[in-house]
C-alpha cells in the first residue's frame, strides 16, 4: 500500500494517493511513524496496534524521510497527515477498531464493518 502511495504522488496523482496513504494507515497505523523514525519503544502502544501487524518491524521498513529522493513525498504526506480531513479520518478507524475487538453482537459488527468501508469514500 505504502510503495502504491508513493508511486501514485510521484505520478502526479496526488488525491489518489490521498486515498491510497489512508488505505495504508488503515493497513498498519504505525507505518506512517516507522517512516518518519520513529522508535516503536517510544510509541505508545495505542489501541493494540503494535499486536496488529507484528512481522512488520523496523528492519523491514524500506523507505525513510531521509532519503533525498523522497524529499518531496515526505513533505506532502507531513502535510496531509497533519490535515483535519485525515486526523479525524484516522480516529473514526481507530474508533471503530476498538469496538470492533469487544464487539460480540454480529448485526453491531457488521455496521461497523460497513461504516469502516465507508471512510476511505469520505476522502
Amino acid at each position: 500500500m505504502f510503495e502504491w502511495t508513493l508511486v501514485l504522488f510521484k505520478t502526479g496523482r496526488p488525491k489518489e494517493a490521498e486515498k491510497k496513504a489512508f488505505k495504508t494507515f488503515c493497513s498498519y497505523p504505525l507505518y506512517f511513524d516507522l517512516f518518519f523514525g520513529k522508535k516503536l519503544d517510544n510509541l505508545e502502544k495505542r489501541e493494540g496496534l503494535i499486536d496488529k501487524t507484528p512481522d512488520i518491524t523496523v528492519n523491514r521498513i524500506l523507505y525513510s524521510n531521509k532519503q533525498d529522493v523522497l524529499t518531496d513525498f515526505s513533505t506532502w504526506l507531513t502535510e496531509f497527515i497533519a490535515t483535519e480531513k485525515f486526523k479525524q479520518l484516522s480516529n473514526k478507524y481507530l474508533d471503530i477498531q476498538h469496538q470492533l475487538k469487544t464487539e460480540k453482537v454480529t448485526e453491531t459488527r457488521h455496521l461497523l464493518i460497513q461504516q469502516e468501508g465507508q471512510l476511505i469514500k469520505e476522502l
